[in-house]
């Protein structure tokens, strides 16, 4: 990765394929939704094995001014939460609004979606963790369960 933290104008350049969620938490003062996630900075293919290794970024992932959301999750058997992708949609500049308003979807993989509408977001590399085979780190691994706005740069 080029840069630590990312926002609005880098969201088409990134992937949040296979992402873990570690934790999400909504902040009523700020109207935020925080999650903490391992962010896979890379995918690395390994020739002749036929598998990948990677390198992950323990990451807050902040939405701002978030309003309407809607979870809908069943976890059954399943018992982690991998973000297959987040989708944005542009919704119609209100009467005197001065920022623009997105429509976010987290689809996450077979358990559920996250919905919401948001002004922004902020991705916040907090540490790169050297390659390894597993797409998430344990909560030992990464230090444990953190929602700070640093960046490792």
């Amino acid at each position: 990765m080029k840069k630590s933290t990312y926002g609005n104008e880098d969201f088409e350049d990134l992937s949040f394929h296979d992402n873990f969620i570690h934790a999400m938490t909504f902040d009523p003062d700020e109207f935020e939704l925080l999650f903490d996630i391992d962010y896979l900075t890379k995918w690395v293919l390994n020739e002749g094995q036929g598998h990948y290794s990677f390198v992950i970024a323990p990451s807050t992932l902040i939405f701002r001014n978030v309003y309407d959301v809607e979870v809908d999750i069943s976890v059954g058997s399943v018992c982690t939460f991998d973000i297959s992708e987040i989708s944005r949609e542009l919704l119609p500049r209100r009467t005197g609004a001065a920022v623009d308003y997105y429509r976010f979807e987290i689809k996450l993989d077979h358990v559920g979606t996250i919905k919401f509408t948001s002004t922004s977001f902020n991705l916040y590399l907090r540490s790169i963790h050297e390659e390894t085979d597993s797409q998430m780190l344990s909560r030992k691994e990464r230090g444990g369960i953190s929602f700070d706005e640093i960046s490792y740069a």
